[in-house]
């Protein structure tokens, strides 16, 4: 985790590419998980019945989100995109790797 006094343009397009990567790994468990689910355990599943998949879409565009409004803010305010600036974003303390931790599904 990096504070936002660390951030750099650098370290947030490096974090925006790693959370692009996960989301796409994410996407292709949900097909396999509806795929493979019985419609009894679709049903059951709280990953189904409160829509787990969709409150993790929304958290994954949050964050990328975030992170293209700090590199946005990052090069307009630091003339060498490599040296950390201090900004203060949307008064947010969130750490930008807060929106990759998803639940664990776990199925019978």
């Amino acid at each position: 985790k990096i504070g936002a006094n660390n951030y750099t343009v650098y370290k947030v397009k490096h974090r925006l590419e790693s959370l692009e990567k996960l989301w796409e790994k994410v996407q292709l468990v949900n097909v396999q998980l509806i795929q493979k689910a019985s419609e009894e355990e679709r049903g059951q599943l709280a990953y189904f019945t409160q829509d787990k998949f969709l409150q993790a879409e929304e958290e994954y565009l949050e964050a990328s989100d975030y992170m293209a409004d700090v590199i946005e803010s990052l090069s307009t305010t630091s003339p060498n995109p490599g040296i950390s600036s201090e900004v203060s974003l949307m008064n947010s303390t969130t750490e930008i790797t807060s929106a990759t931790k998803l639940s664990r599904i776990e199925l019978s």
